[in-house]
């Protein structure tokens, strides 16, 4: 099968641990079919991507700083590239990190 017959994979997060998109559909982290290390980043990413937000009051929460983003999106393109190598052959992953370079 070559890469353009592969299902599209779209990685980026959105709440409730939501950070891969397949015919529109998200995919918990915990689905994907990639290396224990590689869950525990995209965990710890979602992690932190869901408590940027003070779910008690989300109308008062006040995100993140620069700094902070600019931190996340740099570790989220690392993870982006290390989902691309590990599947590689069954998805055709759409990195949205990848402007961020």
């Amino acid at each position: 099968m070559n890469e353009t017959e592969l299902p599209k994979l779209e990685f980026r997060f959105d709440y409730f641990g939501a950070c891969a998109w397949v015919d529109g559909g998200g995919m918990k982290y915990n689905s994907l079919p990639v290396s224990n290390s590689l869950m525990e980043e995209l965990r710890a990413l979602c992690d932190e991507y869901d408590n940027r937000i003070d779910w008690s009051d989300p109308g008062s929460s006040v995100g993140w700083t620069e700094e902070q983003e600019e931190d996340f999106n740099r570790r989220a393109v690392i993870a982006g590239k290390r989902l691309q190598d590990e599947l590689q052959g069954k998805y055709t992953v759409i990195n949205c990190f990848e402007s961020w370079l």
